[in-house]
């Protein structure tokens, strides 16, 4: 039943007449509209189910713009997860824990002093980005998995990705989480290949040799037609 049917028939006495009806049937619509209105909007309250055109007005109060070729699915998870993920701004943690709402898989960060790229002391400040390419304890993948095996690969979404676009939306997500001072040397999709010259065991989730070819994400070559002095994705002598 609407307010506007129902307000009119609490009316008794007089007040029940022609122009009392008339006021309160008026009342009740403006009810009745307003509350069409709330229930309309009800599915706005928080980006986990609101419609995709309203995720912008969401990333804008929470400091997440998306980022270029990401898709509407994976932006949704990152404003959703965004409370947790700013948390841990400018932490490995906030780091990892963000490209895995991004969509773009597990990583290993390495740091300046683990996974020295040049060696030099003047270059503390910098980490590596290492997609391995194998299954982690915490990667959801259990032994008897359909899709991966005891020693199958467990394909981080990006290496999937057109490098373009990859860098695009690595950019988006890794130069707000890191420290101001921090750079990305590169990006490694290593698809289960060895990174020789890491502190890395036999038994580490980094294969010995048997992937494919790995793709690294660095800064481009100074003959490279994708670069300008002012392209907001190219560093000196790193990626981000």
């Amino acid at each position: 039943m609407t307010y506007a049917t129902y307000l009119p028939g609490l009316l008794r006495g007089p007040l029940a007449g022609r122009w009392g009806r008339a006021w309160l049937g008026a009342v009740g619509e403006a009810l009745d509209e307003a509350l069409a209105a709330v229930l309309s909007a009800a599915p706005l309250v928080g980006p986990r189910a609101a419609p995709d055109d309203s995720l912008g007005a969401y990333g804008a109060d929470r400091g997440l713009p998306s980022v270029e070729a990401e898709p509407i699915t994976t932006y949704r998870a990152r404003l959703v997860g965004a409370w947790e993920s700013w948390s841990w701004a400018g932490t490995a943690r906030g780091v990892r824990e963000t490209l895995l709402l991004g969509g773009l898989g597990g990583t290993t960060i390495y740091a300046e002093r683990v996974l020295p790229r040049p060696p030099s002391p003047s270059l503390w400040a910098r980490y590596t980005l290492v997609f391995s390419g194998r299954a982690t304890w915490d990667a959801e993948v259990t032994w008897d998995d359909g899709g991966t095996g005891w020693d199958g690969v467990f394909k981080a979404a990006v290496g999937d990705l057109d490098p373009e676009d990859a860098r695009a939306r690595l950019y988006g997500i890794l130069r707000p989480w890191s420290n101001a001072r921090d750079r990305v040397t590169s990006v490694i999709i290593a698809r289960a290949a060895y990174l020789w010259d890491t502190a890395e065991t036999w038994d580490s989730p980094v294969g010995w040799d048997d992937g494919e070819s790995p793709t690294e994400l660095a800064a481009r070559g100074w003959d490279d037609t994708a670069s300008a002095w002012d392209a907001p994705r190219d560093g000196w002598d790193f990626f981000c």
